[in-house]
């Protein structure tokens, strides 16, 4: 399965890369947890590759090689797979992976293998959140995506919006080739921002319903730098992220 995975990680990041704006550059160490200890090698029982051909650079959260990291998910994986299997969606058994491998920007992101849900987290982004909140709100970000149907309705926009640029400049004589292309990057630009509002929301009330608190998990996103482009980039800027979450939460 984990094979697999891997080798789709190239559409992975351009479909599910939800935290990529560059960072502030400022660390913290304080979900330290999370991360495997210096030198230390994830084991075949953690995801080293083995018999099963599983890439060493993704290895599963567990409490011996990511503790913090594995203790934040086993809280919000049953809330998930309560809001999954009420969305009506034919797999809700989420699996955290720990991307490990060396030069890794710090990202996390959501895929699936087939139908089951995946989460995962490189580990510079380990260092850059300050507290378990921030990352538990993320984490809920990204099961929310999954939940919500991003990808598959995402790749549905995308295909949309290249067909529909296609039969037009065929029908005036243009190039077909570049109007798909410039389609499909229109279609991913067009709804992928309010995709990210959505997972927001919906990340909130699962990090709250987890017991943790999301107004301090959204303080994420004033400790990083907006693209210099919100109109052509894939993420709103994150004061619009933050202020939508927090009216969100005054909800609850």
């Amino acid at each position: 399965m984990y094979y697999r995975l891997f080798m789709l990680l190239g559409l992975i990041v351009s479909l599910g890369a939800c935290v990529s704006e560059v960072p502030t550059g400022q660390t913290n160490a304080t979900v330290t947890g999370s991360k495997p200890a210096p030198g230390s090698k994830p084991s075949a029982g953690d995801g080293a590759t083995g018999s099963r051909g599983v890439p060493a650079e993704l290895i599963p959260a567990s409490d011996r090689a990511t503790p913090t990291y594995y203790a934040i998910a086993q809280r919000i994986e049953p809330v998930a797979r309560r809001h999954c299997r009420a969305a009506g969606l034919p797999n809700c058994n989420f699996t955290f992976l720990a991307d490990i491998a060396l030069g890794r920007p710090s990202n996390a992101w959501h895929t699936r293998d087939g139908t089951r849900p995946i989460v995962i987290v490189s580990l510079p982004f380990f260092e850059e959140v300050e507290n378990i909140d921030q990352l538990a709100f993320v984490l809920g970000h990204e099961v929310a995506h999954h939940i919500l149907n991003h990808q598959p309705r995402g790749r549905v926009d995308i295909e949309t919006s290249a067909l529909t640029e296609a039969l037009d400049a065929h029908r005036e004589g243009g190039n077909v080739t570049e109007a798909h292309q410039r389609g499909a990057v229109a279609g991913r630009l067009q709804y992928s921002q309010e995709y990210e509002l959505e997972a927001d929301a919906l990340g909130a009330r699962i990090a709250w319903e987890s017991g943790f608190d999301p107004a301090a998990g959204a303080t994420y996103f004033a400790r990083r730098l907006n693209v210099p482009s919100p109109v052509h980039s894939t993420h709103p800027p994150n004061a619009a992220r933050l202020a939508a979450v927090r009216r969100v939460i005054a909800g609850f």
